[in-house]
């Protein structure tokens, strides 16, 4: 899969019109592309080991701590490393978060998830989308890891343009926006995201 730099540059020389390949926004590709209005909206999230996390409660002890987004895993510090795909927004989230812990940089998300798989590393991370897919193709992880879904930053998922190409952005935004309000991305959030009949 292209990186962000490859999908600017490519745009940049006119080799291709328009990147619709979960890009994810902030303002310094801001600079280098025109962005779409968001046609998602996601967070980092994480795949954790779930024998790093402390046991379940038993019988009415309610003292336990759940475990729902990247950012519960700052109480159990000494026990967690991750693994992350280079260069990323989600690559970025943790080193400014955790940067007192191991964070190792992969160039794919398969490699990263191989090393969480080798027990090389206590979580992986990804955009929430991506863990969903990946639970959705493997459901099987679910029995070893747990997945921490829950936001801890918003991450804008949006078609990469031309610069300045104004009219191109006000035609893709009007179509992101008649997708929404005819609940064509709420299908395929939910048919891709939500269920797995399409896993061959």
């Amino acid at each position: 899969m292209k990186t962000f730099r490859q999908f600017s540059e490519d745009i940049r020389v006119g080799k291709i019109d328009l990147a619709l390949a979960g890009i994810s926004t902030d303002l310094n590709r801001g600079k280098q592309v025109t962005f779409s209005d968001p046609y998602l909206v996601t967070t980092p999230a994480g795949l954790v080991s779930k024998k790093i996390l402390p046991p379940e409660p038993e019988g009415n002890i309610v003292t336990s701590r759940r475990f729902i987004s990247l950012n519960d895993l700052f109480t159990l510090s000494g026990l967690v490393s991750f693994s992350v795909r280079s260069n990323t927004t989600n690559h970025i989230y943790l080193q400014k978060k955790f940067s007192k812990l191991p964070i190792y940089s992969y160039l794919s998300d398969s490699i990263a998830v191989d090393n969480l798989i080798s027990n090389n590393v206590t979580c992986f991370v990804a955009d929430s989308f991506f863990i969903l897919t990946l639970l959705q193709k493997n459901p099987s992880l679910r029995a070893n890891y747990l997945p921490l879904l829950g936001t801890v930053q918003e991450e804008n998922i949006s078609a990469a343009l031309p610069q300045n190409d104004l009219i191109f952005a006000d035609n893709l935004n009007f179509f992101i926006k008649e997708l929404k309000r005819t609940g064509v991305l709420d299908d395929l959030r939910n048919r891709y995201f939500n269920q797995n009949n399409w896993v061959k």
